[in-house]
């Protein structure tokens, strides 16, 4: 089976890929080994490791830095978020407030218009009071000009506003409601309806109170954590620090990625010099990974070699085939001219004779002549 380029240039591929796995070995060793620097003992390793202990102590100090201002972030933004829900919590509070405070209305004047609603409380009925005497004043004055023709139409006008006055009832419900609930006689409302709807109202204008606590406390907490921004010098640009912080760090961690890279591979050819048994287990893992990648890299390599030189014996063998092709061609061709020559040679034998036969006749034919 032939080698083709393809296969080879396959091969070469995953070697390249072999190799920068084994960069990032050598970086794992590298932040393995710095742990161990000094029982490793590798002298020509101490630069790098000081240049590692100095980028490390940037990056931890980079990291800090970003953490505190996240932190700080996510703790106003939780707040924040608490806020916005305890603020929603408190308007729904508010509605159903004011529809207690309605229902609280209604039923006080039903039990006023019922003639039950205790002496005390009537003082609080002054809207519903006068809504029932603007009604009735507006019935009277329907009935008293129903028999004439013009009256027939200031009444029907009247019945209009009567029609709309009833429907402003309610409103007058929650004014009512609105004096009962701001009064001190709330809780000593009579009947089981008024008692329900009195308790409701009070637990909730204690949960109000506790929730506008926690609000007060939130926002304390927020102006508290903002002041810490302010003190790191961030407040109002946290993200756009937060986007460099990141930047820097990522290039710091990139430079220290490449140091552990460095060290790794100015440590492994002294293996044998620190590498026993009793090495920790995580650096003892650490120099397998790289030391059978290394050997992967060589079989990897001795595989090409070998299929370049298969190449080579198929490409030489080829051309030694096509030249022994040309040398039976030629050979076949000399066999042929050889035969092709003997013929002429022969020829040219049978032919010298002849003019041989003919110089003697023209000899013999000139020795006549002069004989005459």
């Amino acid at each position: 089976m032939s080698v083709s380029n393809a296969e080879i240039e396959k091969l070469r591929k995953d070697v390249e890929k072999s190799e920068k796995a084994l960069c990032d070995l050598y970086a794992d060793l590298g932040a393995v080994a710095c742990t161990y620097h000094r029982a490793i003992n590798c002298t020509d390793s101490n630069g790098t490791y000081a240049d590692i202990c100095e980028v490390t102590e940037e990056r931890d100090a980079i990291a800090e830095r970003i953490n505190q201002i996240r932190r700080a972030v996510d703790a106003i933004n939780k707040k924040d978020l608490h806020l916005q829900q305890t603020s929603r919590t408190i308007n729904r509070m508010e509605e159903r407030l004011s529809t207690l405070i309605s229902s609280l209305g209604a039923v006080a004047t039903e039990m006023y218009s019922a003639g039950v609603l205790p002496h005390e409380f009537e003082r609080y009925m002054k809207p519903y009071i006068e809504y029932e005497k603007r009604l009735k004043d507006l019935e009277e004055r329907i009935n008293e000009n129903k028999n004439s023709k013009v009256g027939e139409l200031f009444s029907s006008l009247r019945k209009k506003k009567v029609q709309k006055y009833r429907a402003s009832l309610d409103s007058v419900f929650t004014e009512c409601g609105k004096r009962l609930y701001n009064s001190s006689a709330l809780g000593n409302m009579p009947g089981d309806r008024a008692k329900g709807i009195c308790k409701e109202i009070l637990e909730i204008k204690e949960q109000k109170k506790n929730y506008r606590k926690t609000i007060g406390d939130t926002r304390t907490d927020i102006s508290r954590t903002q002041e810490s921004l302010k003190t790191m010098g961030v407040l109002g640009e946290e993200k756009i620090t937060l986007r460099d912080l990141e930047g820097r760090l990522e290039s710091v961690e990139k430079d220290l990625s490449k140091l552990y890279e460095d060290y790794g591979r100015i440590i492994t050819p002294t293996m044998d010099e620190w590498l026993d048994n009793m090495a920790p287990e995580d650096l003892k893992k650490a120099c397998n990974h790289v030391l059978n990648e290394m050997r992967h890299i060589r079989q990897q390599n001795l595989n090409i070699q070998f299929l370049e030189f298969e190449q080579q014996v198929e490409l030489h063998t080829s051309r030694k085939e096509d030249f022994e092709a040309q040398v039976l061609q030629l050979e076949s061709q000399k066999a042929l001219m050889d035969k092709q020559i003997a013929e002429l040679q022969s020829k040219v034998g049978i032919e010298s004779r002849a003019v041989s036969d003919l110089k003697q006749r023209q000899l013999e034919i000139s020795i006549e002549y002069r004989t005459l």
